[in-house]
């Protein structure tokens, strides 16, 4: 499936949804603020590009994300790995099979029914992996995303620093802030983001869950 429609069919609003029925691609590129129309022909912003771009590479913007599985609690030894040029959307589903494939699935049995328990809640990497490509400093070329799984533990990085005034200590408590607004903006259309600076406590409650 290509990138404009598995990203209309992550839209969590019905109305949009409609609308794509409606609209020609290029009006709902538009819509959206991906990008515009200029003489007659569709012209990707950047963060229409990271999402919806065939080819990515050409519009020259940093976008790879590095994984990895390493054996043991440090990155001496790695088992697996793949690097991703995707655009944002298909992005998730390659950070979903590597996520599978790489981490342990459990069952427990409560009352008459079965329940598969990932080793770790995907909801809260997905959530991570969402928040490090829609708020990275894209101004910076040298470093990727990194989404690296240990024996103990799941590390991802994203790069570029808080914006001030934001902090470790404040960043669940205080007021949103977006680097990359448009970005931001589309990716709230769809499941993957509500847009409302919850991001940090959503993660931390599957966490916390018990069975």
């Amino acid at each position: 499936m290509d990138s404009y429609n598995l990203f209309f069919k992550s839209v969590n609003n019905n109305s949009l949804k409609q609308l794509k029925e409606e609209k020609t691609p290029e009006e709902m590129l538009t819509i959206i603020n991906a990008g515009s129309m200029k003489n007659n022909i569709f012209h990707f912003n950047n963060a229409g590009a990271l999402f919806f771009a065939k080819n990515i590479n050409k519009f020259n913007i940093p976008h790879e994300i590095k994984m990895a599985k390493f054996k043991n609690g440090t990155r001496a030894d790695i088992i697996d790995r793949k690097n991703s040029y995707n655009t944002l959307i298909d992005l998730m589903e390659d950070v979903r099979l590597f996520f599978s494939r790489n981490t342990k699935t459990s069952s427990v049995v409560i009352g008459m029914d079965r329940i598969d328990l990932n080793e770790y809640p995907f909801e809260v990497v997905r959530e991570a992996i969402v928040n490090a490509v829609a708020h990275r400093d894209y101004k910076i070329n040298s470093s990727p995303i990194t989404f690296y799984i240990y024996d103990n533990r799941i590390e991802i990085t994203s790069p570029g620093k808080l914006m001030p005034p934001l902090t470790i200590v404040t960043l669940e408590s205080a007021n949103p802030l977006h680097r990359n607004k448009i970005i931001c903006d589309i990716f709230s259309k769809t499941g993957y983001m509500e847009h409302y600076g919850t991001g940090i406590s959503r993660m931390k409650k599957p966490c916390w869950r018990k069975v």
